[in-house]
């Protein structure tokens, strides 16, 4: 019967105390993908690749319907972010459909 490390330290504490002392304990090598599994999270790398230059990569969110109305009506937003200046602006909208709009008017201000 093959078991995990944390068992096998508890086997291996009981032969010792005597109270299994009837068995062998081999030594079972650590899996790399037990270990991975029980990662919290991967290590990230030192710094990200930007890009080299406004409006390059534009990050967008799109959320709504929302449930509660803004004043004024809108019931989305859309939130754009320039990679290179990171630079976020936040649109509200009555329509999904308006976001080309909105980013249209992102470029326009981040051009001046």
């Amino acid at each position: 019967m093959r078991l995990g490390h944390v068992g096998l330290n508890k086997i291996q504490r009981l032969v010792k105390d005597g109270n299994l002392s009837f068995l062998e304990v081999e030594h079972i090598p650590q899996c790399e993908s037990c270990l991975e599994g029980k990662m919290t999270k991967r290590p990230f790398g030192s710094k990200a690749n930007r890009v080299e230059g406004l409006l390059k990569l534009v990050h967008n969110d799109v959320c709504g319907p929302m449930s509660v109305k803004e004043r004024g009506g809108y019931e989305y937003y859309v939130i754009f972010i320039d990679d290179y200046s990171r630079y976020e602006t936040v649109y509200l909208m009555h329509r999904k459909s308006k976001t080309i709009d909105k980013f249209k008017e992102f470029c326009a201000e981040m051009e001046k």
